[in-house]
């Protein structure tokens, strides 16, 4: 996946969880934990 399709993809997840952000900060930690393992 390009950088772009990332940040779109991630943008989008953002926009439909706004009101859940709780759900947010937990699935921000495990992008986080997944791009550290990939890089």
């Amino acid at each position: 996946m390009s950088k772009t399709e990332w940040r779109r993809t991630w943008l989008w997840l953002v926009a439909r969880n706004i009101n859940r952000e709780e759900k947010v900060t937990a699935f921000v930690l495990k992008i986080n934990r997944f791009t550290m393992a990939l890089g």
